[in-house]
Parts: C-alpha cells; structure tokens; sequence
C-alpha cells in the first residue's frame, strides 16, 4: 500500500511474525496469529459494529505509523477482504483518500483486492462523514 503499510493474507503475515520494527494487525476473528493488535471485522455484526472496528484499527495503525519507524502489515485469512477494508478506512480517515481513491490504490497493490465497502455501508464519504 506504501513502504510502511502493507495487507496481505494469514501466510504472508507469517513470515513477519517476530520480526523487529514490523506491527501486525490480524482483522480476522476466526484465526489466531502472534499479532501485536487484534479486532475482527465481522460483516454479520453490522455496518456500525463494522465502521466501529474499522474505525479503531484505522487509530492503531496511524498510532503505529506516527508513533514509531516500525512497518504495518495489516492481515485477515485471504488478504481480499477485511484487511483491505481496514487499509481503505485508514487512507479515507487519515490520509484524505476518497473511498474509490483508497481501492485503487489497494487494487494497485493487491490486485485479489476485493471492495466490501457495503459492509459498512459506505460510499464515497470520508469515515469522519458517518457517525458511529
């Protein structure tokens, strides 16, 4: 996604587990993985409970980017779905991105991206747009 944030699936987030100046993020309830930050994004909770999650992952990862020098991979199983929709929210929410910007650029760099941004009921607003 950038040379500081990175989505990717259950297998490629293992070969960072461990390693120094690297956080990992598992969004996927269903799997555990030695992450440092864990919160599932489950579509059947709901768009709130969806934009809630999304919401505290996308706080996490600015903390992480802002706060240190250290890398952030963001997983789920696949690295189509619910990690992508994390890096979208995190784009739109703090780097200005519109939704359709923050899937091209996710498409880009992930091109199994798939857009589940009716999970959260969201179109082209900026997360700050919605209330949670």
């Amino acid at each position: 996604v950038s040379d500081r944030l990175g989505v990717t699936d259950v297998n490629g987030a293992s070969s960072v587990f461990g390693e120094k100046d690297v956080f990992v993020i598992n969004t996927a309830g269903e799997i555990i993985t030695p992450s440092d930050f864990k919160l599932a994004v489950d579509p059947s909770d709901g768009e709130y409970a969806v934009r809630d999650a999304l919401d505290t992952l996308a706080d996490v990862i600015h903390d992480v980017l802002d706060d240190t020098k250290n890398q952030v991979i963001v997983h789920c199983y696949a690295g189509m779905e619910r990690s992508v929709l994390t890096c979208v929210w995190y784009l739109c929410k703090y780097q200005g991105k519109t939704v359709d910007q923050a899937y091209k650029i996710l498409e880009d760099a992930r091109p199994v991206a798939l857009d589940r941004r009716d999970w959260a009921a969201i179109t082209s607003k900026l997360p700050s747009e919605y209330s949670l």
